[in-house]
């Protein structure tokens, strides 16, 4: 499962999410990952764009062995020149960055977001737990008011 469960703690994303996602599957697809705090599976998260491909967990490894193997065997400087391109036309600015880095340290200094993260923990958030595995479902079920703070 593949999600940015972060609205669900009264905090925005940070790390580049909501500055690189609208440019990889697109503004509203972007604006369903970030504000609807849902999980994706592998095959839905393909469709959109959000990974480059599916692969199923038994052909993982070899998947993985197989590319390693084959751009191993490529000029390093044609390699490093066609990711640069790349990052050039792909990537925000690192204002932008920036600016989402604050948003997100903000958002985790106000009250509601360490009380949530504290209740989430109490139930099993970051550790092996059907809140861990299902994120997306957990946080659509907290109920957070704006200006207030939640009950631990």
């Amino acid at each position: 499962m593949l999600g940015q469960f972060e609205v669900g703690f009264a905090a925005v994303p940070g790390g580049g999410p909501s500055t690189r996602l609208p440019g990889i599957v697109g503004r509203g697809r972007a604006f369903e990952i970030l504000l609807g705090g849902e999980d994706f599976d592998g095959e839905l998260a393909e469709r959109y764009g959000y990974v480059n491909r599916a692969v199923p967990d038994a052909e993982f490894v070899g998947f993985v062995n197989a590319f390693a193997e084959r751009v191993s065997r490529f000029d390093l400087l044609a390699l490093a020149d066609i990711k640069r391109f790349v990052n050039a036309a792909s990537l925000p600015a690192d204002d932008a960055l920036t600016a989402e880095m604050d948003a997100f340290a903000e958002a985790v200094a106000r009250p509601a977001t360490p009380s949530i993260i504290e209740q989430a923990l109490e139930q099993g958030f970051q550790q092996r737990s059907d809140i861990e595995l299902n994120l997306g479902a957990y946080v659509g079920k907290v109920v957070h008011k704006p200006g207030t703070v939640t009950p631990g």
